[in-house]
């Protein structure tokens, strides 16, 4: 007989992977809730130490004490995030070798693209500042969601039924700033896959950020107000299929939107989808541009300035941390001789450099 409880959540039907990604879910009940339940595949908890090696068994309990303390510290984090409209993680925990993640079921209205298009334009807005919002208060945390996507959008009626809002769901591919997974390892939507993603996944030493997120919720609000993703100039079709978005940008497409869009929306997707990381706006410009466009407008350009130095500092402190991260010691990595070193890896990857307390571009490939 398979197993029906899970630490106390009693599983209702069976376990699928349909939309699961790296693990199987069902529903269960517990104290009378019912409860998404999730079950990761990897890593498996070694329970019977004799069918290893004393290496072997070592390595595995290694990489599971990692994974633990990664996922309470982010979980943790996601749940001080949430503002009602981030779903938030009721239980983490290891049932004999599996690991597994309980959050409450939020019943949701089946919305797909072409019906949320024609909503009323109030309520299109809605659901743009409220992802904006839940994004930024990630972000604020340290967390990048890093698989922004419609399926991980969730419709729901608001208090009283009166109003219908969105949460965000689905946080397996999410991790804190500065411990992006190997390239090997990231999953996500190649519609919604941002171009330094991609670049990352082939290889290429990048530092992802908060920017394949806005990337992502680019794309969303275009769906929101279209129905459909936007696309570039030059794409084509291929055996029956449109090429991602990312791959137009990344050979020099012109990005083309859809004539519906309300103008000051269509400038922000354009600066949401730019092909650069750091010149997209940040969520929570995203936010303040939606909830007050004239104002944004009126913004000279010395605060673009500031806030894109801003940026180049941000990323330039996530790239030191994140390669004295991979040193064993950060006392011997980081002396005279080994942040000359660093510096001119940033230069080569970033194609920018701080001089006497400002950024400057340097020519070469503004994408990296």
């Amino acid at each position: 007989m398979e197993k029906q409880n899970y630490n106390g959540y009693c599983i209702i039907g069976e376990f699928t992977n349909v939309n699961s990604g790296n693990g199987m879910w069902t529903f269960a009940k517990k104290n009378g809730k019912v409860y998404f339940l999730k079950e990761f595949l990897e890593p498996s908890y070694p329970i019977d130490k004799s069918i290893f090696s004393d290496k072997i068994f070592k390595q595995n309990m290694d990489e599971c004490e990692n994974f633990e303390k990664q996922k309470r510290k982010l979980y943790q984090k996601i749940n001080d995030a949430s503002d009602g409209n981030i779903t938030r993680i009721q239980s983490f925990f290891r049932d004999d070798s599996k690991y597994y993640i309980a959050m409450e079921k939020v019943y949701g209205l089946n919305y797909a693209p072409m019906d949320v298009c024609n909503l009323p334009y109030e309520q299109q807005m809605l659901f743009c500042r409220v992802l904006a919002h839940s994004l930024m208060k990630l972000h604020q945390a340290g967390i990048i969601h890093a698989d922004i996507k419609w399926d991980n959008i969730l419709f729901t009626k608001g208090k009283e039924n009166k109003t219908v809002t969105v949460k965000l769901i689905d946080f397996d591919n999410s991790f804190i700033i500065g411990q992006q997974p190997d390239s090997e390892l990231v999953g996500i939507d190649p519609v919604y896959c941002a171009p330094e993603t991609f670049r990352y996944m082939k290889g290429e030493p990048l530092a992802l950020d908060f920017a394949i997120d806005v990337y992502a919720l680019g794309i969303i609000y275009h769906q929101i107000f279209t129905g459909c993703i936007p696309t570039t100039g030059n794409i084509s079709v291929k055996d029956g299929s449109y090429s991602y978005i990312f791959e137009g940008l990344l050979r020099g497409d012109t990005l083309k939107l859809d004539a519906r869009i309300p103008d000051f929306v269509e400038t922000l997707i354009r600066d949401m989808l730019k092909l650069v990381p750091y010149e997209r706006p940040s969520a929570q410009m995203v936010f303040e541009r939606l909830c007050n466009p004239q104002a944004v407008e009126r913004r000279n350009e010395d605060i673009k300035n500031n806030d894109r130095e801003d940026r180049k500092e941000n990323q330039w402190e996530q790239f030191t941390t994140r390669k004295m991260a991979e040193e064993e010691s950060e006392e011997e990595w980081f002396d005279e001789e080994s942040e000359e070193v660093l510096r001119n890896c940033w230069i080569n990857q970033h194609k920018a450099v701080k001089e006497n307390g400002k950024w400057f571009d340097i020519p070469g490939d503004l994408g990296r």
